[in-house]
């Protein structure tokens, strides 16, 4: 069955350097990862990343399109990974339980733009 994705949070357009499409979402087991992601992806399709954070801490990226590297999130996340799909972990401090997720959103969202802004 489909993993359910309790309270996908936001569609962003990013502009480092140009614009990108995100979307990011919260997934309930760590279990079905890449699930979680082909949610997002069925569901708002199109988007140059989608990110999904799961309760353990852990966040996978995967995409669309050819826009971005991948790889460049992953490793701002303390991870890695490849062009095309990577992942990484929440920094200390941040968490994907309810209640936290508007911050951690935002938090997220914040290393994802600098990731993005230091691509040449």
């Amino acid at each position: 069955s489909k993993q359910k994705l309790e309270g996908t949070l936001m569609i962003k357009t990013l502009k480092h350097p140009e614009s990108y499409k995100l979307v990011l979402g919260f997934g309930d087991q760590l279990l079905h990862m890449k699930e979680g992601v082909r949610h997002l992806q069925s569901v708002y399709p199109g988007a140059s990343v989608y990110a999904c954070i799961y309760e353990d801490g852990s966040i996978i990226f995967s995409r669309d399109t050819n826009e971005i590297n991948l790889a460049v999130l992953g490793k701002a996340f303390g991870g890695g990974g490849r062009e095309s799909g990577a992942g990484g972990f929440l920094p200390k401090g941040l968490t994907a339980k309810v209640g936290y997720r508007e911050t951690t959103s935002h938090h997220v969202l914040e290393i994802i733009e600098e990731a993005l802004s230091n691509i040449s």
